[in-house]
């Protein structure tokens, strides 16, 4: 249900984009023009830069890579001039540019340059808007502590300014992250405080958008009736503003609200308006996105006919307008129909459809570099079949030319020895002149034969290069026949022609066994369910498709194929042939399955890590408690028990006094000694129950901040002084004398969680005791604070017997230890945790061995 939220407020939101474009566009070549005149005329450096960067602000959306070209222009000439404002605004729109292609890292560059120019200049404002921009990349690349924290700075320097806007963006922001990190609560709250400030600056359409945020985030959570409110109020805004769109996204949120509370009558009536402004305005995507939620509504009422109706009418508008994520929803919804009806057919097509239009969506780009390597394939192997079709043709012309000539030479000689005969047989008398005629006709007959010769010289030439060529055709052969790969080759119908030797290993089935099991079209035998719209767009087209496909070979094994299917050309660029190389792909499909299932097993090892971890932390944390508890308890053993003796002391000596007054025994020395006496025991009992009571008190505030963990305003001085008064039994432990020196102001005012401080602390001492002053002779602690730019800087430090960078290195570490038998290594893990999650500061560590240890945290005054 959570994901209706979503999908209809994305689609609302690109129909809102999709139909103001065009004036969009309209508007935003009006004013670049303006910005180049300005540029072409301006003889002012900072006015060309000014205008460069509003130029680059205007085409970052549509003409990205024109933006960026703009933008360093501007940086050049600002760069030129000297003209930091300029710099640090081109950095800007640079990394804003790069934010929408996807490169954050080069985002985050910009930006940090833009800041370190700020922090110079002391533009707060320009700081301000930096930080944002550097939260909306970290937000787009999933950071959501750095995001957090980049928000939080923003906010800081907006308030100061005072600067409304900006501080209601940020709070929207911090609600979004919030949001993602699933803690509703404080999502809601950081959007209640945008949405008082808009209220007061008398933002309508802020305070609608505002309404409808927290709307949806009380439907998550399950509080539908304040939804309900929210989403309503947003309504009686809209309607003043005239929002038809924003009244359809509410409307619908309504419709799901109720169909929730299983109010389908009013869910009804709340849909069907959306669906009414939809058809006003012309929106054909957000309907194609609200009709499977209506389908829904009448699938659980089980009126599946009007459930089936806006199913499909949801499709045809989704197929009309091209939108998969519609298609992919309509069909869902069609699956659960038919599947609810009882008719399982269809059901399991619309299923196929479903899972068809997914793997779409999400291998789309996938496939498109697989059609540019299939494309650079087959332009290759066109070129290979024409320069085959131009050694074929140029053999051929030789052969004709050859044959021509061996005609044309039997014919000469045939006339040639014709002529002979008659002239011997008319001149037989004439011998001089027939000599001397043969003498020629000889010498003719040597040239003839001379060029008959260089001509048979020639045709030999090319017999070896036809040869040659027939060679390479055999080699093709073999290659056909001797690759594992199966190679098929079919008529323009499909019908199965020929297949090589591949084809059986790898099948099992010969060329007769394979028609035989009725197998004789490609057609008929894939099981790719877009084989006729493969082959019929391979036909059209004349290229080769790409396609998967599963096989169960002749001895009933399952295997994957991954298949080329390539069309052969005729001279006339006719289809005559079809070719297909099937490759054998099990094992890579094997092996995907393996790593999905494999993932899935690390990321359930994962959660319960982190279940064990967070378990361990909390007893570590308990077990601290205890020990405080154990401590204290016979801290206060001794003040208590000498109380109990000066009371019984006291008492016998009352009971001797008012029996020697009785017995009128009593003298004036022994009501002096009594009243001396007296005195002694009621002084003792009032400092040692003073003692306790302190002691009770400290505890009990430490134990129960740690345990409860209740933010509230608090003296840290006085804080810090009660922790180390309940860990006095702690410092007795060590054995040796400790010294405690706090060097911080009495007016240290803080706003955060106080347990957290006592369980630092608590930490730090444990430490000392346990591993810094471990075979001392005494020991000292220093404390001290002071308070900088809102910002609390503690430091603590022992002078123990060191550390070396090795461990310093590893000591937040989780379980890292240097003494197993007396530590668990979660301490300062947990010190670490609390300091830059809990309290978002930041702590260091500085050792040198034999000269003690320092710790310094940085964290917010006010958390």
């Amino acid at each position: 249900m959570k994901s209706k939220y979503i999908l209809c407020l994305l689609f609302f939101g690109i129909s809102i984009l999709a139909q103001s474009q065009n004036q969009v566009n309209a508007a935003q070549k009006q004013k670049s023009d303006s910005l180049l005149n300005i540029i072409n005329a301006g003889n002012q450096d900072t006015l060309k830069v000014n205008a460069y960067a509003s130029l680059c602000l205007e085409l970052k959306n549509n003409d990205p890579d024109k933006a960026i070209g703009y933008a360093r222009q501007c940086l050049d000439l600002a760069l030129k001039s000297g003209y930091k404002p300029g710099i640090a605004l081109c950095n800007d729109n640079i990394g804003l540019v790069y934010e929408m292609q996807g490169q954050f890292e080069k985002a985050i560059d910009c930006a940090s340059k833009s800041l370190k120019l700020r922090l110079e200049m002391n533009d707060r404002k320009g700081m301000m808007r930096c930080y944002c921009n550097m939260g909306n990349v970290f937000y787009s690349q999933g950071i959501y502590d750095k995001s957090l924290d980049c928000y939080l700075k923003s906010l800081k320097i907006a308030e100061e300014l005072g600067d409304k806007k900006a501080m209601s963006s940020n709070y929207s922001n911090i609600g979004a992250i919030y949001k993602e990190q699933d803690n509703k609560d404080k999502a809601i709250e950081y959007h209640l405080k945008a949405l008082n400030i808009r209220k007061e600056a008398g933002n309508k359409k802020g305070m609608a958008i505002s309404y409808s945020n927290i709307g949806v985030l009380y439907a998550e959570i399950d509080s539908l009736e304040k939804a309900l409110e929210y989403n309503s109020k947003a309504i009686i805004i809209r309607e003043g503003l005239g929002d038809k769109k924003g009244l359809a996204s509410n409307y619908t949120n309504i419709g799901q609200i109720y169909e929730r509370q299983k109010k389908f009558d009013l869910a009804s009536d709340y849909y069907f308006r959306a669906l009414k402004i939809c058809d006003e305005i012309g929106d054909r995507s957000y309907k194609s996105a609200i009709l499977p939620n209506i389908s829904s509504l009448f699938l659980q009422q089980k009126q599946y006919n009007r459930a089936l109706g806006y199913a499909q009418q949801a499709l045809q508008i989704a197929q009309k307008i091209g939108m998969p994520e519609n298609q992919k929803s309509a069909c869902e919804a069609l699956y659960l129909a038919y599947d609810s009806s009882g008719n399982y057919k269809q059901a399991l097509t619309y299923h196929l459809m479903f899972t068809k239009i997914k793997d779409i969506i999400y291998n789309k780009e996938k496939h498109k570099q697989l059609a540019q390597m299939e494309a650079v394939y087959q332009s290759d192997r066109k070129q290979k079949n024409i320069e085959i079709l131009e050694k074929d043709k140029k053999i051929k012309t030789e052969e004709i030319r050859r044959q021509t000539l061996q005609k044309y030479a039997f014919i000469g000689g045939f006339i040639l020895t014709l002529i002979l005969a008659v002239v011997i047989l008319i001149n037989y008398r004439q011998k001089k002149k027939a000599h001397f005629l043969l003498g020629l006709q000889k010498k003719e007959i040597e040239e003839k034969n001379e060029e008959l010769n260089q001509q048979n010289a020639e045709i030999a030439a090319q017999r070896d290069m036809l040869e040659q060529v027939n060679t390479e055709l055999e080699k093709l052969s073999l290659v056909a026949r001797e690759t594992d790969n199966a190679v098929l080759i079919a008529n323009v119908s499909g019908e199965i022609e020929w297949v090589n030797e591949g084809f059986t290993r790898l099948f099992g089935y010969t060329l007769e066994e394979y028609k035989n099991a009725g197998r004789n079209n490609l057609i008929e035998t894939s099981s790719n369910p877009d084989i006729r719209e493969l082959i019929k767009n391979s036909i059209l087209q004349g290229k080769s498709v790409f396609y998967e496909s599963e096989f169960i070979t002749k001895d009933n094994c399952k295997l994957w194929l991954q298949t080329t299917l390539t069309p052969i050309l005729n001279k006339e660029g006719n289809v005559i042939k079809l070719v297909t190389i099937d490759s054998d792909i099990t094992v890579i499909k094997q092996a995907e399955e393996k790593i999905i299932q494999q993932k899935n097993e690390l990321d359930k090892t994962l959660v319960e890590l982190r279940n064990t971890q967070k378990q361990l932390v909390e007893t570590e944390k308990m077990a601290s408690l205890g020990g405080l508890v154990a401590g204290v308890a016979h801290e206060i053993n001794t003040p208590v028990g000498i109380g109990i003796t000066a009371s019984s002391a006291l008492v016998e000596k009352t009971n001797e006094i008012i029996s020697a007054f009785k017995e009128n025994k009593m003298k004036r020395q022994d009501l002096d000694h009594y009243l001396q006496m007296a005195f002694a025991s009621g002084e003792l009992i009032l400092n040692n129950l003073e003692r306790t009571g302190k002691l009770v008190q400290s505890f009990k505030q430490v134990s129960v901040d740690q345990v409860t963990e209740q933010q509230r305003e608090f003296n840290f001085k006085s804080y810090i002084e009660d922790v180390l008064r309940s860990l006095n039994p702690k410092l007795k432990e060590a054995h040796i004398p400790v010294s405690i020196q706090i060097d911080m102001a009495d007016d240290i005012i803080i706003n955060s969680f106080p347990g957290l401080y006592a369980q630092i602390i608590t930490n730090f001492v444990v430490n000392s005791i346990l591993h810094g002053f471990k075979n001392k002779e005494a020991g000292a602690i220093g404390l001290s604070a002071f308070i900088d730019n809102n910002n609390l800087f503690f430091k603590y430090h022992d002078n123990g017997k060191g550390m070396s960078p090795e461990i310093i290195s590893k000591i937040f570490d989780p379980f890292f230890t240097t003494d197993k038998q007396r530590g668990t290594g979660l301490g300062m893990h947990i010190v670490y945790n609390l300091v830059t999650q809990k309290l978002k500061g930041t702590i260091k560590c500085e050792s040198e061995e034999d000269k003690g240890i320092q710790f310094t945290i940085e964290v917010p005054v006010a958390v």
